[in-house]
């Protein structure tokens, strides 16, 4: 099941380094609105970028010994265009997970805390310091915050009883997928590992 976009506003991307909560909040609080939040690639994912390369190149050489794609290049034009199209739909459908939400859009906050929140200008559950929140409403920004789980997932977890991220570790991959309507299993591992890695007890504890 494709899930909606948590907003409207166009979705521009930016990557927020792994660091201590106190630098996290202070990176995550100078995003604008309508920004995607994306974690580093990981070190094996560069490997792709030559793959692409060598892509390219090949794409470029059927180009100019096409002899449909010579002259004129209207072909290569519409050729493009479509190629265009297609990858950005595929982008969205299998890369993309969740959208910023406006703090509008989360149910979970009470009416002093988002009043507290907009008197301060936040925008977005990415510009929100967990510091003003209560135990509950921390709670439910960790678990939509989870590898970009989003409000769409969090609100139908909440509808299931799973409030926190201690909760969703309890899940299995099959309980998972049917709550969030997810069929990539790969997703649900996401976040499924996500969850039991931050419930885990602390070794310095």
């Amino acid at each position: 099941m494709k899930q909606e976009p948590d907003s409207a506003v166009p979705v521009r991307t930016r990557a927020v380094p792994e660091a201590n909560e106190a630098l996290q909040v202070a990176a995550l609080q100078s995003i604008p609105e309508g920004t995607l939040v994306t974690t580093p690639e990981p070190v094996p994912g560069y490997i792709g970028f030559a793959l692409f390369g060598l892509e390219t190149i090949a794409f470029v050489n059927l180009l100019e010994e096409s002899r449909f794609l010579g002259k004129p290049r209207w072909g290569a034009l519409f050729l493009a265009l479509v190629f265009a199209v297609v990858s950005f739909f595929l982008i969205e459908r299998y890369t993309v997970f969740s959208h910023a939400a406006p703090i509008e859009r989360l149910s979970f906050l009470t009416e002093e805390t988002r009043s507290a929140l907009e008197r301060k200008g936040v925008k977005t559950s990415y510009a929100i310091d967990p510091r003003l929140l209560d135990a509950r409403e921390r709670q439910s920004l960790a678990l939509m915050h989870l590898k970009g789980l989003g409000v769409v997932h969090l609100e139908q977890l909440q509808r299931h009883g799973v409030d926190t991220v201690g909760d969703l570790a309890k899940l299995d991959e099959r309980q998972l997928s049917a709550i969030i309507g997810e069929r990539q299993m790969r997703r649900v591992r996401v976040y499924l590992r996500a969850a039991r890695a931050a419930s885990a007890p602390s070794p310095h504890r």
